[in-house]
């Protein structure tokens, strides 16, 4: 029975990396200035075909929709080892000066509106909704939603791999609160960054709001990341972009 569990095991094993090739990055939230101007998140894995850990560290200027500094990078290579939480370490140390300066605390969090996994059937759809009420989610003063649309890539493009053959991304975020209704495009894109020429396949992750005014919902920060598909060395890879934008600027 145990030498069949042992090879059961190691079948399993070999459908899933055969299967699923190509890597997934993690994601988290790593904290907000107090009146949620400023953010922090991390991307973080182990590279498909080198073995490589790496972790990523962005900083975001929730009102613009801009970085607010550039980005912080850790990578450690090794063939033999994982050593996913010394690239981690290294990544936080190097980015803990611009966290001070930005004022970026792991203390100050949102409030996670919406969380979809990888393997959520309904984080593929192009309407996600939420409330911003948490003791009445069904008032229909306190919903919203996010709005994906991603352009259609050709397909010719997609098999060859082409540079600057990825999707284009738009998010709209729709809010209905005590301060009434607010809708604005916050991401709408023309061309393409250097980290998403061969993305395709968005879909949100995550929706978080900071309030850091209680008394004005117009103080409201929100922060949508977005999962993405890229090309890998063995396969697609997963990675992250977010999207943001603040209350007082929904109309």
């Amino acid at each position: 029975m145990k030498k069949l569990t042992t090879v059961l095991l190691a079948l399993s094993s070999l459908l899933a990396s055969s299967t699923f090739a190509g890597d997934i990055a993690s994601v988290r939230m790593i904290g907000f200035s107090v009146d949620g101007t400023y953010a922090a998140f991390e991307q973080y894995g182990v590279r498909d075909g080198s073995g490589a850990s790496f972790s990523e560290i962005y900083f975001l200027n929730t009102v613009k929709n801009t970085y607010a500094a550039k980005p912080i990078s850790a990578v450690i290579e090794s063939e033999t080892t994982v050593e996913l939480p010394a690239a981690r370490k290294k990544a936080m140390k190097k980015a803990a000066a611009t966290l001070a300066k930005l004022h970026i605390s792991s203390e100050i969090q949102a409030v996670e509106l919406v969380s979809r996994s990888l393997y959520d059937v309904g984080a593929r759809d192009a309407k996600i909704q939420f409330s911003t009420n948490p003791f009445f989610p069904g008032d229909e003063n306190s919903l919203g939603s996010v709005d994906l649309v991603e352009t259609e890539v050709d397909a010719k493009c997609m098999e060859e791999n082409a540079p600057n053959c990825g999707a284009k991304l738009k998010i709209t975020l729709n809010v209905k609160d005590g301060e009434g209704k607010g809708s604005a495009v916050l991401q709408d894109d023309v061309t393409l960054p250097a980290a998403r020429v061969y993305a395709r396949n968005y879909t949100v992750d995550k929706v978080l709001m900071m309030q850091p005014d209680q008394s004005s919902g117009l103080a409201a920060k929100y922060v949508v990341l977005v999962r993405y598909e890229t090309a890998g060395f063995e396969g697609p890879d997963t990675r992250y972009v977010a999207v943001t934008g603040a209350r007082f600027n929904l109309k």
